[in-house]
């Protein structure tokens, strides 16, 4: 008691003393913090209040010579120093707006952010930060200024630690009231209303601040407000998605709905191709019979002679030329046979109905080779250039014959040779096609026996058979 009254006595004769010796109270006043008692500290933080009212000038001398030393002391290992400056600075910044931008200016934001960022900082340490931090904002400080905090305080606040839950609680706190200060949230979460309320009772019970306690209050019931506009948003919301449930449940009855004519519609197609396969059945025991096809061969200009009432063309030079058969083929299977009456190098094939090969032209040159396949003499089938052996040989006598199917895909032609299926064919046919024959000799001579319709092809697989691909 007598202690605490020396003090007040003290301090009390030097209210209006000059700065001079202002700064020579300075050691005694921080080891006051440091040893006294509570009632020594309480007088040591009304004496610096009542030097900030009565000379605004000693502002500046209280940052450079008080604050600073305090701002050192708050981070101190000893839990005893940093509670004792922490409660200075907390009455100060509350007492004082010239002490808290004095305070803020002198870089204790960005000090404060290192002991945070800093694992070494005790836990006791980083709780008296924090509550300085908080009596910053709760004492109207710029939100900007806290800027540098935003990163560390969202990594405390979400640290699991057990150790540091009381700073955990705390770094929530000094967070939502950021957030309410630059009003960026539309809603205050369940757990920082209910740390803004704990800390509403804790400085009622503690301080009994009513300024701090009414804030608070009015923050609370502010979002309040906003917690209920935010209801009446999700409601609405909520009827909007209840809207397009109801429009997409309208869309599913509708895809029902298609989903139901289509499975009509197959049925109805199923029961037409059931139709049309005991139609093709009963055509099927009304077998189609070969027919002949009128042989019919446009010559150009050249050295051959055609013999009347057959279809026998003999060369009566040395030029090469080509006989294409005039039936042009589409659909169906056709077969003609033709004799080799005297030919020394024949061969025989299939042409684009389009093409045509002048007289002294061979249809195995450029530009008409990749516009026809042939079986040659030797057994080698070519197209486009493109040679492949494996049939055999051709001579004078023998009887062959080309059978064309269109109704295959891919469309084929196959020789025979007296009668023999040979093994190499032509697959890959244009949509319309006809058959010829080339010669190019003296005396050469062919004659077309028949060109046929058939039902069905007489070619069939056969060991070692090879296709030639018709390069389109």
């Amino acid at each position: 008691m007598v202690e605490t009254q020396m003090y007040e006595l003290q301090f009390a004769e030097t209210v209006h003393t000059s700065r001079d010796l202002m700064k020579e109270e300075i050691p005694m006043m921080l080891n006051g913090l440091i040893q006294g008692n509570a009632a020594q500290k309480c007088q040591i933080t009304k004496r610096l209040v009542s030097s900030a009212f009565h000379d605004a000038d000693s502002i500046m001398s209280i940052c450079q010579l008080f604050l600073s030393p305090l701002v050192v002391m708050v981070k101190s290992s000893t839990p005893e120093t940093s509670v004792a400056a922490k409660e200075a600075l907390v009455t100060l910044i509350s007492r004082s707006t010239e002490v808290r931008d004095s305070l803020i200016q002198s870089g204790f934001v960005e000090s404060a952010r290192y002991a945070l960022v800093d694992e070494r900082t005790p836990e006791h340490t980083q709780s008296n930060v924090l509550d300085v931090i908080t009596q910053l904002i709760f004492s109207e400080a710029n939100p900007a200024d806290m800027c540098g905090l935003y990163f560390i305080l969202q990594k405390k606040s979400t640290s699991s630690d057990e150790a540091l839950k009381g700073v955990t609680k705390k770094a929530k706190l000094i967070q939502g009231c950021l957030q309410i200060r630059e009003a960026h949230s539309e809603a205050m979460p369940d757990d920082l209303y209910q740390l803004l309320t704990d800390f509403l009772v804790f400085k009622t019970e503690t301080q009994g601040n009513q300024r701090e306690n009414e804030e608070l209050k009015r923050i609370i019931q502010e979002y309040r407000y906003k917690e209920e506009e935010l209801k009446k948003n999700l409601y609405e919301k909520q009827q909007k998605l209840d809207e397009k449930n109801r429009q997409i449940d309208e869309f599913r009855r509708m895809d029902d709905e298609k989903k139901d004519m289509i499975e009509k519609v197959k049925k109805k197609d199923e029961m037409i191709k059931q139709k049309i396969s005991e139609l093709e059945i009963q055509l099927s025991g009304v077998k189609a019979k070969p027919f002949d096809i009128p042989i019919s061969i446009t010559v150009q200009p050249g050295s051959q002679t055609k013999k009347e009432d057959e279809s026998t063309y003999t060369s009566t030079s040395r030029d090469c030329e080509t006989f294409p058969i005039d039936t042009v083929m589409r659909l169906g299977i056709y077969k003609c046979e033709i004799r080799i009456d005297q030919v020394d190098k024949p061969w025989f094939g299939v042409m684009k109905s389009t093409m045509i090969v002048p007289s002294g032209k061979s249809p195995g040159h450029d530009p008409y080779c990749k516009d026809n396949a042939f079986f040659r003499y030797d057994g080698q089938v070519f197209n486009n250039g493109i040679g492949v052996s494996g049939n055999q040989t051709m001579r004078s006598g023998d009887k062959i014959a080309i059978e064309v199917n269109m109704t295959v895909f891919p469309r084929t032609a196959h020789l025979f040779i007296n009668g023999a299926q040979q093994p190499i064919f032509i697959k890959g046919l244009p949509e319309l096609v006809k058959i010829y024959f080339f010669i190019r000799n003296i005396s050469d001579s062919v004659t077309i026996l028949s060109l046929r319709s058939l039902p069905d092809p007489t070619a069939i697989e056969i060991r070692n058979s090879k296709a030639i691909q018709w390069i389109v």
